[in-house]
């Protein structure tokens, strides 16, 4: 086999192989970004905290699913961030994601939840 030979083989593998890897990252890119955008928050932090404590740190949340109570605190109910935004699409609606944190009655945080939709989007 001849050197050029060789070089045209050697060339369309590497194309290949660029396109291949081009494809997986449009493919995978936002599964990825949605993984690392929850992982900025500490659960380990965050339970125990009431949402003064966790705003301080994470900023204003982005979802309430209950009104703030007069001390500015959330009791009984849950607040996220954003952590995907929703996308529409020509083969559908990929729906906003939220990482979640639920309060307790006392106004302190007890679990959290990565990739929440609200329903009915």
């Amino acid at each position: 086999m001849t050197a050029e030979r060789k070089f045209c083989i050697f060339s369309v593998i590497l194309i290949v192989v660029l396109v291949l890897f081009l494809v997986i990252c449009l493919f995978f890119g936002t599964e990825i970004e949605r993984w690392f955008a929850a992982l900025k928050f500490d659960e380990d932090w965050i339970i125990g905290k009431n949402s003064s404590e966790i705003e301080e740190k994470y900023g204003k949340f982005d979802f309430l699913s209950v009104d703030r109570e007069s001390d500015g605190k959330i009791y009984r109910g849950k607040a996220g961030y954003l952590t995907k935004e929703k996308y529409v699409g020509y083969l559908g609606t990929d729906p906003e994601e939220f990482y979640v944190i639920y309060f307790d009655s006392d106004g302190i945080a007890y679990k959290t939840q990565k990739n929440y939709m609200r329903p009915g989007g």
